[in-house]
C-alpha cells in the first residue's frame, strides 16, 4: 500500500494554509456530528478511525463527543505522528491511542470497537476484503462500520474519464458502489445506509459560483441517496447475533492488569499483534536497552530480514515473546 504524503500531509495547523485545511475539513465533516450523535447518544463508546490521515476528523470527534474513547491509525508514520500532535491538545487523548498499522491486518482485539470509521483509505488496499473481514472481527455486535471511497460510477468519473481525480497510482482498488456493497455484505455486515456525495470531480463545480452550490450541498447534507456522486459512502452494522471467524488468529488470554502500567492498560486491551491478534504488553527497560544495543551492533533483524537501523524508545511484546513491536515518539509501529 502506498500513500501520497504530499496529498495527505497538510501544512502545520498554526499556519494560514493549515488553518484553511482545517476549515475545509470542518465544512466537509460537520454533517457527521448529527449522524454520529444518533449512534453515540452520550454513551461511552470506543471509536477507531482507520486511515486517519493528519487527524482532522478525529480532532473534530474529540470535541463533539467528549465521552468517547478514540483511537487513530494509519499506514504512514508521518500521518500518525501529525494526528497524534493534533490530538495531544486534548487532555483525554492517551499515550498509545495513535498507532501505525496495515489496515488489512488491523491489530485490534476482537469485539473491542463500537464504531469504525475509514474515509478514503480502502481504495489504497490491495485486498480490501481483508480489511472488511477484520473490521467485522474487531467490531462489537451491533457496532458500525462507516467508510468512503471514490466512485467510478459517478458523473464526474464518466465525464472526466482518464483525467478523473479518482484515478491515481495509489488508488489500486476503485470499485463501483454495487461492488463495495457486495463485498461488505459478504463478510457478514448488514446495510444501514448508503449513497454518494455531490459533483466535486467535475472541474466546473470547483470554480465560482458553482463551487458555492456544490460545497453548500455537502456542508448541509453530506451525501445523498444516489450513486452518481464523487464518492461512495456506506454505513453498515455488524449484526447483534453473529459468529466471529478467527481464521489464522491464535487468540490468547489478555495480560492481567498488574502486568501493565495503569495509564496504558486500557489501550493495550484494544491493540494487539497484527499477525496472531494476541495481546501485547510493554517491554521492561532492561529488554529495551538490550534491543537498542543489538540495533547498535546491527544484530537485530526485522521480519523482512533487514537490520533495524534506528533505536527505539520502548517496545511492545507478544504474549510468548516471539514478536516485538517498536514504539517511536509514543507511537506503536504494528506492521
Amino acid at each position: 500500500m502506498t500513500i501520497d504524503n504530499k496529498q495527505y500531509l497538510p501544512s502545520p495547523s498554526n499556519t494560514i494554509n493549515g488553518k484553511l485545511a482545517e476549515f475545509k475539513a470542518w465544512a466537509a465533516y460537520r454533517h457527521w456530528h448529527k449522524r454520529l450523535s444518533k449512534i453515540i447518544q452520550n454513551k461511552k463508546l470506543t471509536i477507531l478511525e482507520c486511515g486517519c490521515g493528519p487527524g482532522f476528523l478525529s480532532k473534530l470527534m474529540k470535541k463533539w463527543f467528549t465521552n468517547v474513547n478514540l483511537y487513530v491509525s494509519d499506514y504512514e508514520f508521518a500521518l500518525v505522528e501529525r494526528a497524534k500532535e493534533e490530538l495531544s491538545d486534548e487532555n483525554t487523548f492517551n499515550t498509545f491511542n495513535a498507532f501505525q498499522a496495515d489496515a488489512q491486518k488491523l491489530p485490534v482485539q476482537s469485539e473491542a470497537i463500537d464504531i469504525l470509521i475509514s474515509f478514503h483509505m480502502i481504495e489504497h488496499l490491495e485486498i480490501p476484503k481483508m480489511f472488511l473481514q477484520n473490521a467485522f472481527r474487531v467490531l462489537k455486535p451491533g457496532g458500525y462500520l462507516i467508510y468512503a471511497a471514490p466512485n467510478p460510477d459517478g458523473i464526474g468519473a464518466k465525464i472526466m474519464k482518464e483525467k478523473w481525480g479518482g484515478i491515481r497510482p495509489d488508488h489500486i482498488s476503485v470499485f463501483s458502489p454495487q461492488k463495495w456493497q457486495e463485498i461488505t455484505l459478504s463478510v457478514g455486515f448488514r446495510l444501514i445506509e448508503q449513497g454518494s456525495t455531490a459533483l466535486s470531480g467535475i472541474p466546473i463545480f470547483q470554480k465560482f459560483p458553482l463551487n458555492i452550490f456544490n460545497h453548500g450541498l455537502l456542508f448541509i447534507f453530506g451525501f445523498f441517496p444516489w450513486m452518481k456522486g464523487e464518492a461512495y459512502i456506506g454505513v453498515y452494522q455488524k449484526p447483534i447475533a453473529s459468529t466471529i471467524c478467527c481464521t489464522n488468529s491464535l487468540m490468547s488470554e489478555p495480560f492481567s492488569s498488574d502486568q501493565l502500567k495503569s495509564e496504558d492498560s486500557k489501550v493495550l486491551s484494544v491493540i494487539c499483534c497484527p499477525e496472531t491478534h494476541q495481546s501485547l504488553k510493554l517491554a521492561d527497560d532492561d529488554l529495551v536497552n538490550c534491543l537498542n544495543q543489538m540495533i547498535t551492533d546491527k544484530q537485530l533483524i526485522s521480519c523482512n530480514n533487514k537490520p533495524i537501523e534506528y533505536p527505539i524508545d520502548a517496545a511492545l511484546i507478544q504474549a510468548y515473546g516471539t514478536a516485538i513491536y517498536p514504539i517511536r515518539k509514543g507511537i506503536p509501529i504494528l506492521l
